[in-house]
């Protein structure tokens, strides 16, 4: 077993804290990319579609 000492394991916690805020905005970004290509594709489609057929 390895025992650490009081200062490396707040280390770690603040790498784990710093990875786990990446990982979150990551995230929403993807989430974000994923949700506007499919929006916004489909209301410009619709755009499009009621201007061309007026």
């Amino acid at each position: 077993m390895c025992i650490l000492s009081e200062s490396d394991l707040n280390k770690m916690k603040k790498g784990l804290m710093i990875a786990e805020i990446i990982v979150i905005v990551v995230q929403a970004l993807l989430i974000y990319s994923i949700w506007y290509g499919c929006c916004c594709k489909r209301l410009k489609k619709d755009k499009s579609s009621s201007t061309s057929s007026s």
